[in-house]
């Protein structure tokens, strides 16, 4: 039964890759903290936010899949709002670097704004707006703003994407999911 609570959800975890163990040929230190949280503000919505970070304080030898990866996306179907990003590419700023940083946040608009407009009231959707973002040391980032509905057809959400890879432009993105159906938390 989950019971809720009114503070965070902090976390906080370490992993080790221990040389000549079982024949091992990895070493590494890994660490990684973060923070998660809903916020309710009653008429004006939700907002919703994940910051998370980390790195390695070893990483004499890191195999590929042991690096730290941002979970990309470059399909139509929207990943993971709250963990993933909606237009990064895959494998693309797989690290080993001492920190690195990402966040996600998003507010749900909960008919606040769409309810004002005539019409538009009686389709029962709702604004949804948010960025996606992550920094890495040596001046390496990522950086999303996204815009969309939820509650189409009481299901779906719909969103645009705006992508910028070290502040330059890369693209507008159309993602979609189906609560329960098409979507990566299954929500």
């Amino acid at each position: 039964m989950n019971l809720g609570s009114k503070y965070p959800l902090f976390s906080l975890g370490m992993s080790k890759g221990i040389k000549d163990v079982f024949g091992s040929d990895v070493d590494y230190l890994k660490w990684q903290a973060g923070i998660k949280d809903d916020l309710n503000f009653k008429l004006a919505g939700t907002f919703q936010y994940h910051i998370s970070a980390g790195g390695f304080l070893n990483a004499a030898a890191v195999p590929f899949p042991d690096n730290k990866q941002f979970l990309g996306n470059q399909v139509v179907l929207a990943t993971d709002y709250l963990s993933g990003f909606q237009a990064l590419p895959y494998y693309r700023y797989p690290t080993t670097a001492g920190f690195w940083t990402e966040y996600h946040a998003e507010h749900h608009f909960n008919g606040f704004l769409t309810n004002k407009i005539p019409g538009f009231r009686k389709l029962n959707w709702y604004l949804v707006g948010g960025i996606n973002g992550l920094y890495m040391k040596g001046n390496n980032h990522y950086e999303e703003i996204f815009l969309g509905f939820e509650n189409i057809f009481k299901l779906g959400r719909a969103d645009m994407v705006w992508a910028f890879d070290q502040g330059h432009f890369q693209g507008a993105y159309f993602r979609f999911s189906v609560r329960g159906i098409l979507s990566a938390r299954g929500d």
